[in-house]
């Protein structure tokens, strides 16, 4: 027998139930954007800051979304290089209507800067390898302008003499459209090395001095870049590279160039595919990157080389909360066609590719794969005035320290090892472990001491003076 009571009882319990529902979704706080205003951006156009927003005016938001929200839209404006820092915060309005304050401190924008440098693979490198010889260095000016006309375009000028001589010119429009989601970069460059690399011998480069003549390259390029996201960017190059050595090179290294001569020119098609969630690029501490690439060397126009490389690359960066932090990148690149030249088979020991632990040797083949993993602890962090500076860029001066502990390894295959070269490092395992300071500064300075042991027993300090976390 159907009892009554039971069943109003259950109606007047679904009831109280769908009120209490009403009653707390009333109570979560909607918010409209009414306004975003700019505070420091005296160069920088709206539309550029507007474009790395999450939101627009008008949108409707949770309000117990928006610090989450505008902390992930700080990391993608600091990523922008523009600024040297960002704030955004927001005041309510009447009707649950806000407005967004954004308040940023640009960057530096005109770099010019002397160049003076010693030329080898890294300190350790010319200290030991090299003997630490100045005549290895060179001497000019580099001039960088950056968020021309405020919409963050950049150009370079170079010109460099010495050792190397070394001109360039590089022009970047990272928007073309209104929907700010196409740009391009162009170029042309030439260099002339008094010294040449002509082959690897029992793992360390060994270098040929024709005077002027050694050898030199002249190279122009166009890049098409694409962004259909915040954190995802394609881009496509074309590219020619005639490259000339001297007539000896080619007799002491007939594999020098792929086709047995001193002299190589080539088209270039190279495109590349990049999803990058660091929260910052410099010296990133959580986030990822995923980066992917295929380069066809040789498009079957007059070319003296054919070779197809493809690379990947996955980086990951974990805050492990306290000031700890772990990063880890794992990728490799993998030669299609397996036919590749002395000149173009460089693999660790190359940037940006190392085993820390071996910064005295060179790697060549046509395939390697890498690991390298981070532990690392922040001793310290602070920012410092230099009280006689003007220039508010620079006035400011952040620092942090941080204490690593890190182990790398990597495996390197190479087709055309020559024996009499004794170059023993290749076809087998490697592996490096150490610990070490980071001193991380701004504009992007980072200083790396390091004591590291590979796994042929060598064991030493070595310094750099650039992350190796990109």
């Amino acid at each position: 027998m159907l009892n009554f009571q039971n069943v109003y009882g259950q109606i007047d319990n679904n009831a109280d139930t769908l009120q209490n529902s009403i009653e707390e979704v009333s109570k979560v706080d909607y918010l409209m954007i009414e306004d975003i205003q700019m505070i420091g951006n005296k160069r920088t156009k709206e539309q550029i800051i507007l474009r790395e927003l999450s939101f627009e005016i008008g949108d409707v938001l949770l309000e117990s979304d928006l610090s989450a929200l505008f902390k992930e839209d700080k990391n993608k404006l600091i990523r922008t290089r523009l600024f040297l820092s960002v704030d955004i915060e927001y005041n309510k309005l009447p009707s649950n209507k806000v407005s967004v304050l954004i308040k940023v401190s640009e960057r530096w924008y005109i770099f010019p800067f002397p160049i003076f440098k010693i030329h080898a693979r890294n300190f350790n490198d010319w200290w030991q390898n090299l003997d630490h010889d100045f005549n290895r260095t060179s001497y000019g000016i580099k001039f960088y302008q950056y968020n021309i006309r405020g919409r963050n375009e950049k150009l370079k000028l170079q010109a460099q003499f010495g050792f190397i001589k070394d001109f360039e010119i590089r022009y970047q429009i990272p928007y073309l459209n209104k929907t700010q989601k196409n740009g391009l970069s162009m170029g042309v460059g030439y260099t002339q090395n008094n010294q040449i690399v002509f082959e690897t011998r029992e793992n360390k480069q060994k270098f040929i001095d024709f005077g002027n003549t050694t050898g030199d390259a002249s190279y122009a390029y166009l890049i098409f870049t694409n962004r259909p996201s915040f954190y995802s960017t394609n881009s496509l190059t074309i590219a020619y590279q005639k490259d000339n050595v001297h007539d000896s090179i080619a007799i002491l290294n007939p594999n020098y160039f792929q086709n047995g001569t001193a002299s190589q020119y080539y088209f270039r098609l190279k495109y590349q595919f990049k999803k990058d969630h660091r929260n910052e690029v410099a010296y990133p501490l959580h986030g990822y990157l995923l980066d992917f690439s295929i380069n066809k060397l040789g498009l079957g126009i007059s070319d003296d080389i054919n070779q197809l490389e493809v690379s990947i690359n996955y980086f990951k960066f974990i805050d492990l909360n306290k000031n700890y932090y772990l990063s880890t990148r794992i990728g490799g690149e993998f030669n299609a066609l397996n036919n590749s030249s002395y000149k173009n088979a460089r693999a660790i020991g190359y940037k940006p590719n190392s085993i820390r632990g071996y910064e005295l040797y060179v790697v060549d083949g046509q395939n390697f794969v890498l690991h390298k993993t981070t532990f690392k602890k922040q001793l310290f962090k602070a920012e410092g005035t230099i009280p006689f500076l003007k220039a508010k860029q620079f006035k400011t001066v952040p620092i942090a320290v941080y204490l690593k502990t890190y182990f790398d390894w990597g495996y390197v295959s190479n087709d055309y090892s020559n024996s009499e070269q004794q170059n023993s490092l290749t076809n087998q395992f490697l592996y490096g472990t150490g610990l070490g300071l980071d001193i991380v500064t701004y504009y992007d300075f980072v200083l790396r001491i390091e004591y590291s042991l590979n796994n042929n027993g060598d064991t030493g300090f070595f310094i750099n003076f650039k992350s190796d976390l990109k």
